[in-house]
């Protein structure tokens, strides 16, 4: 079966015209051509990235950004980081791991000054004030806590 060209040439001067100007999608949309299709013809037609013109439907990230990223990696969720940045969770872990980051705050063990915390704490607090004083999740400290041994008491 052969492929047939649905791109005719007003389809490819438009898109010449308005690749730096608009959306993939609202190209798309104009064309009524899927988002894919408008980024493959781009890509034949030696059009340059759209980051740099600003017109991605995905920001670039800054300078800024990927330090902010680079040093809470471990450190604060993910959840945290990509609220700070107004991105999405999935697209700040996805940027992590590119940077060969470790990005689970689980995986960091709790230091003997948190587990101290959680003691001194455990009858005054609830779990998710704990992990939000300590920065970590609620799960987590719960988890934490039983392994200690420790309840909260009931009210």
């Amino acid at each position: 079966m052969a492929k047939h060209n649905v791109w005719s040439k007003s389809m490819g001067r438009y898109l010449k015209a308005n690749y730096y100007k608009r959306t993939a999608r609202q190209i798309a949309g104009r064309l009524e051509v899927s988002k894919a299709a408008v980024m493959r013809r781009a890509k034949r037609l030696s059009l340059g990235s759209k980051a740099y013109a600003a017109t991605s439907e995905r920001r670039a990230y800054n300078d800024d950004e990927l330090r902010f990223i680079q040093e809470s990696a471990g450190k604060l969720s993910i959840e945290k980081v990509a609220e700070h940045l107004n991105r999405s969770s999935d697209a700040v872990r996805q940027k992590a791991n590119r940077m060969n980051l470790l990005t689970a705050t689980k995986v960091r063990p709790f230091t003997e000054e948190e587990l101290n915390f959680i003691r001194d704490n455990i009858a005054s607090m609830s779990y998710r004030e704990i992990a939000t004083m300590l920065n970590r999740g609620e799960e987590q400290t719960r988890w934490y806590a039983r392994k200690l041994g420790l309840k909260r008491p009931r009210s």
